[in-house]
């Protein structure tokens, strides 16, 4: 389960830090951006209000609003280089073949351009459960695909608001997820890569 994307709305901790991250990697407007795992599109629709990027977003099911999109994170419906930014918040940790979604990004990003990732990590190290990534995996997984790794951090104060909107919105369907992840004292994640400027240059 998605837990983040299953939500309506944003949690307010999880907006702040879309926002973080959007001043971080300095979107510019008319830039494309894509949120994989879109949801109801919150994220989008807050890219191309308060930032004023060509943003759109992709999910599985298919989302209703404005620039959403059906479609799968693994075969992105874009070409080779043409996005500026990624965005993918509680959703790679949902993906089953997430070495196979990281190199699509890779595929899919101009040089320079910002891939960003918010999502659930297991505190614990090595340990694994259902929804929550191995943060020194995926790290390495990142840097195989040719990205480089500008930021790090752990966020884990907004975990407690979002357990709580899961625990309200689905009732005991999320209770054993929830138990899973405080099994591996799971918490939360921002990273930010990049894919290095050819020869120096690039956007």
């Amino acid at each position: 389960m998605n837990c983040c994307g299953a939500l309506e709305t944003c949690p307010t901790g999880l907006l702040d830090l879309t926002r973080e991250a959007c001043s971080l990697v300095g979107w510019r407007p008319g830039q494309r951006v894509i949120d994989i795992g879109c949801g109801e599109g919150s994220t989008v629709s807050y890219l191309r209000r308060e930032c004023g990027v060509s943003a759109f977003g992709v999910d599985l099911w298919l989302p209703r609003g404005e620039a959403l999109f059906q479609g799968c994170a693994e075969c992105l419906p874009v070409a080779s280089g043409s996005l500026d930014g990624i965005l993918a918040e509680c959703s790679l940790s949902a993906m089953a073949d997430r070495d196979k979604v990281i190199a699509e990004c890779a595929r899919v990003l101009a040089p320079g351009g910002s891939l960003v990732i918010a999502d659930l990590y297991a505190r614990n190290g090595d340990s694994i459960a259902d929804g929550v990534l191995v943060c020194k995996e995926l790290l390495e997984r990142i840097v195989a695909h040719g990205f480089q790794i500008r930021l790090w951090e752990d966020h884990s104060e907004v975990l407690k608001q979002l357990v709580f909107r899961v625990i309200m919105e689905h009732n005991c369907d999320s209770m054993e997820q929830i138990c899973q992840w405080k099994s591996v004292r799971a918490g939360y994640f921002l990273l930010i890569a990049k894919l290095p400027k050819r020869n120096g240059y690039g956007r």
